[in-house]
């Protein structure tokens, strides 16, 4: 017996498939909450390729290791090889390839983020911590989403109809989320997402299958 796991109780009523293009909101960007990181004052990664903050000159090469941390005014220091920079309470660490991707050290899962990646300073009564989140193409998103919705073993069929479900889940949320900071959060109040795993050749397969492809009623 195979188990979906739907994302929302009102897709029992969904009864026709739709396919969009690619001009969805965004350009097919998804904006996740990393939440599952809780409210580290730290961040440490690792570059696979070269990246940029935006609306600045520093560059960060491929393999960087860097280091993001808040201090007590709500400003974010990002340090690699030796040197530091002061930022405002926001910046964005933009790939300067489309492939590129990051690795988390404190992340829940050991796969790495085909994304970029906006942090933030967040304060609370006991001072700021650091807010993550990644912005990636639905499709890279939808991979990662689908090794924790479904075994990856499961039948070709299985695996696409839940890809078309979780597809539905995210573009609602795209398109709900237009004035808000993000549109999703990484954990089960979502969508579980832990990163991309490069090696997961049937999941990419039922993404690749069903690209475009959402779920409608009485469209």
């Amino acid at each position: 017996m195979v188990l979906f796991l739907l994302p929302m109780a009102a897709f029992s009523e969904t009864q026709n498939t739709a396919v969009i293009d690619d001009e969805t909101p965004r350009s097919g960007l998804v904006r996740v909450l990393l939440a599952s990181l809780g409210e580290p004052r730290t961040l440490d990664l690792q570059l696979s390729a070269a990246y940029h903050v935006a609306d600045s000159d520093i560059v960060l090469p491929a393999g960087a290791k860097v280091a993001l941390s808040i201090n007590n005014n709500g400003k974010i220091k990002l340090s690699y090889a030796g040197q530091s920079w002061v930022l405002d309470g926001e910046a964005t660490l933009l790939r300067g390839v489309e492939h590129a991707s990051l690795q988390i050290q404190q992340a829940l899962g050991a796969s790495a983020y085909p994304a970029d990646l906006t942090i933030r300073s967040v304060e609370k009564k006991n001072g700021y911590y650091l807010e993550a989140i990644a912005v990636i193409r639905v499709e890279d998103y939808l991979s990662g989403v689908l090794s924790y919705a479904i075994i990856s073993t499961a039948p070709a069929e299985a695996l696409k109809a839940q890809t078309v479900v979780s597809r539905t889940y995210t573009m609602m949320a795209v398109e709900n989320n237009t004035d808000n900071r993000y549109d999703l959060v990484d954990t089960g109040a979502d969508q579980i997402y832990r990163g991309s795993p490069e090696e997961n050749v049937a999941c990419d397969e039922a993404v690749r299958e069903t690209t475009g492809c959402i779920l409608t009623y009485n469209d």
